[in-house]
Parts: structure tokens; C-alpha cells; sequence
């Protein structure tokens, strides 16, 4: 369930209430569907990414272009295919956003957003969610996102330490040298020698 435990999860609780505010209203029931079953930063996540996919829409699609992702129709998305898909992907590697403010000479301001393999693969999965669950739902007859091959992850190098390095580690451990403050201070409430 989605708890609020802590004060990042009440900002994460905030940013998805705004973030809800800009998404049609199918968004919205999708998250609201998962509040039950998924925590308040995948809920955002979904959203974001959500937010993002439609954004793409509204650049991509002349039916859509200069209008706000919230006229984006739920027919519109049902009928995307796989090469949608593939299309959204391609582009999403890197784009700009408009942050919102102005440049110097009055132009919009825009931030580029670069998106590796992992924020890549999030927000594939994110869409595939969001597809399952109106496959499921049946409302909708298909997921696009079921053809969609990601590329395989690449294997992470394997850091093996030697000897000597263990050693130092171990000794930093133990005079608590690599320690930060707070965790220092949990020890020293806790009587951690």
C-alpha cells in the first residue's frame, strides 16, 4: 500500500498530486488502480513517466501538437502499435523540456534530459503497466509494449578487492573513520562499541 512513512514520501505524495493534476483522467485511474499494491515513489514514477509518453504524443502527433497532454483521448493511445513504441524510445535517449522560465532574450528555457538504459528500461515498464492494466481491464485490446524488445542489459564490471584493500576496509570499520555523523550518533544511542 501506498504509506506515507517519512518526509520524502509526503514530498513524493505531493509531486504525484501535481503531476495527477496535468494527466487525463484515464492516468489518473490507472494510478489510483495500484495505490493498493505499489509504494508512493513507483506511483510517481508511473505518473512521470506517463506524463512524459504524452508529452512525446504532443510533440509527435499533429492531431495533438501544441495541445495539452490532458486532450490526448484514450481511443488515441489504444491504437498506438509497436513502432509507436520504438519511435518514443528512440527519442527518449535525449530531449529538452521547457523548464518553464524565460531566457534572457525572452525565448523559452529549455533543459536537456538525458535518459540511460535503466531510466529507459523504467519507463517501458511503466508503460507496460499502464497497458496491462487496461488489458486486463478490457478495455483495451492490446499492449503495444508486449512487442517492444529492450536491448539486454549490459553486464556491471565485478569489482573484486585484494587483500591489502579488505584489510583497510576492515580497520576503517572498525575505528568507525568512514562512519558519517549520523551514523556515529545511532551508534554511540545504541552503545555500539
Amino acid at each position: 500500500m501506498a504509506e506515507i512513512k517519512n518526509d520524502s514520501d509526503k514530498k513524493a505524495k505531493a509531486r504525484l498530486d501535481e503531476v495527477l493534476k496535468e494527466l487525463p483522467s484515464y492516468c489518473v485511474t490507472f494510478i489510483n488502480a495500484k495505490y493498493s499494491s505499489k509504494s508512493i515513489r513507483t506511483l510517481l514514477g508511473y505518473a512521470t513517466d506517463l506524463k512524459t509518453f504524452l508529452t512525446y504524443i504532443t510533440k509527435h502527433n499533429p492531431n495533438y501538437e501544441g495541445k495539452s497532454i490532458k486532450n490526448i483521448r484514450f481511443e488515441d493511445i489504444s491504437n498506438l502499435n509497436v513502432h509507436d513504441i520504438e519511435e518514443y524510445v528512440k527519442d527518449i535517449a535525449l530531449y529538452e523540456v521547457d523548464t518553464g522560465k524565460l531566457n534572457d532574450d525572452g525565448t523559452r528555457k529549455m533543459k536537456e534530459i538525458h535518459n540511460g538504459d535503466d531510466a529507459i528500461r523504467r519507463k517501458v515498464a511503466s508503460l507496460s503497466a499502464f497497458y496491462e492494466y487496461y488489458l486486463t481491464t478490457e478495455e483495451m485490446s492490446r499492449n503495444p509494449v508486449r512487442r517492444f524488445t529492450l536491448p539486454p542489459r549490459k553486464d556491471k564490471e565485478i569489482v573484486i578487492l585484494e587483500k591489502d584493500e579488505v584489510e583497510i576496509l576492515l580497520k576503517s570499520l572498525e575505528d568507525q573513520s568512514i562512519w558519517t555523523k549520523k551514523r556515529r550518533k545511532t551508534a554511540q544511542k545504541d552503545e555500539i562499541p
